[in-house]
C-alpha cells in the first residue's frame, strides 16, 4: 500500500502487453497497485486499481475498487443489503482521490481516461470569474439562475445579497452627489 507521493511513482505497459503496472520510478522492482485512501486508528479506506485494456483504443482503462478494513488487513464485513458508502467526508480525502485521478490522467499515453478532461476541470475561483465577467449580460443571468437553482439558495438569501448590492449603488450616489 501506498501513502507516499505519487510523482515518485510512473505507469508503465507490462512487457507482455496485457496490462499496466504503477511502479517506482527509483526501484523498477518495486510495484503498487493498492493506495491508502484514509486512515484511522481502526480502519483505513483504500482503493485498488487494475487496468484492463480498452477495446476501442490501443491504452488501458483504470478500474478503482474501494474498500474499508481493519487494522488488520481483513476487509470490512456487512450484510448483504447493506453498502459501504465511502464519501469524502473531508477535505483531505478528496485531495487525495483527485490527486490520484490527476496522476493517472498524466499518463494519456498509456492510460485511457476518456472524456475526463472535456468534462471535468480544476478552474480557480479567479479563471471562474475572469470566464464569468466576458459572457453577456443573458448568459450571466442563465448562469446565475443555475448556480441558484443548483445550490438550493433561499429567497432571503438572495434578497440579502441584492441589498448589500443597492447599498454599495447608494453609496457610491451619495459619494458624488
Amino acid at each position: 500500500m501506498l501513502t507516499d507521493d505519487l510523482s515518485k511513482l510512473e505507469i508503465k505497459e507490462s512487457y507482455s502487453h496485457d496490462n499496466c503496472l504503477i511502479r517506482d520510478k527509483v526501484s523498477h522492482t518495486t510495484y503498487y497497485k493498492t493506495f491508502i485512501l484514509d486512515e484511522n486508528s481502526r480502519t483505513k479506506i483504500i482503493y485498488e486499481i487494475a487496468f484492463y485494456p480498452s477495446s476501442i483504443t490501443s491504452k488501458y482503462l483504470p478500474r478503482l475498487t474501494f474498500k474499508k478494513i481493519d487494522d488488520k488487513g481483513l476487509q470490512k464485513d456487512i450484510s448483504a443489503n447493506k453498502d459501504i458508502i465511502i464519501a469524502f467526508q473531508n477535505s483531505g480525502q478528496a485531495l487525495v482521490f483527485w490527486k490520484f485521478i490527476g496522476f493517472l490522467n498524466s499518463f494519456k499515453d498509456v492510460v485511457d481516461t476518456g472524456e475526463f478532461d472535456s468534462l471535468f476541470g480544476v478552474y480557480s475561483k479567479n479563471k471562474f470569474i475572469a470566464e464569468f465577467e466576458t459572457q453577456t449580460e443573458k448568459q450571466k443571468v442563465e448562469d446565475i439562475k443555475t448556480l441558484i437553482n443548483k445550490s438550493d439558495i433561499k429567497e432571503n438569501d438572495i434578497r440579502s445579497i441584492l441589498f448589500e448590492k443597492r447599498k454599495h449603488n447608494l453609496k457610491a450616489f451619495l459619494f458624488f452627489a
